[in-house]
């Protein structure tokens, strides 16, 4: 939920009827709008593939930040973004970070991907 007083970002129409654009998010909350995300998302995939890469795991917590809005203070266990050719990109965690996961990231849940810490 919003702070009480924020004005969220409002998607245009040209936003949302874009090829492949984002529909929907995890958290309406998030700082930037979904163009934004994927103005990122497209320009971190141009390196990834100049560099001849078909996939990045990307563990710096600024960078998952920037391309994702996660915003946790668990980076001391391993956590990343793993950024494939096409597919949004999957926020992955320990399963007690992934509630924050949801509430900061602007993918859909089913990319939020936690293990246990049983082991």
């Amino acid at each position: 939920m919003p702070e009480k007083g924020r004005v969220l970002p409002k998607r245009t129409e040209a936003q949302l009827s874009k090829p492949g654009a984002i529909t929907t998010m995890t958290n309406p909350g998030i700082p930037f709008s979904s163009a934004e995300y994927q103005r990122r998302i497209a320009l971190t995939r141009v390196a990834r593939e100049q560099a001849g890469l078909d996939a990045i795991f990307v563990t710096d917590p600024s960078n998952q930040e920037w391309l994702t809005g996660y915003d946790g203070w668990s980076f001391y266990f391993h956590q990343g973004v793993i950024l494939g050719l096409e597919s949004e990109p999957i926020w992955w965690g320990r399963n007690m970070d992934s509630s924050g996961a949801r509430r900061t990231v602007w993918m859909q849940t089913d990319s939020i991907k936690g293990y246990g810490d049983h082991y």
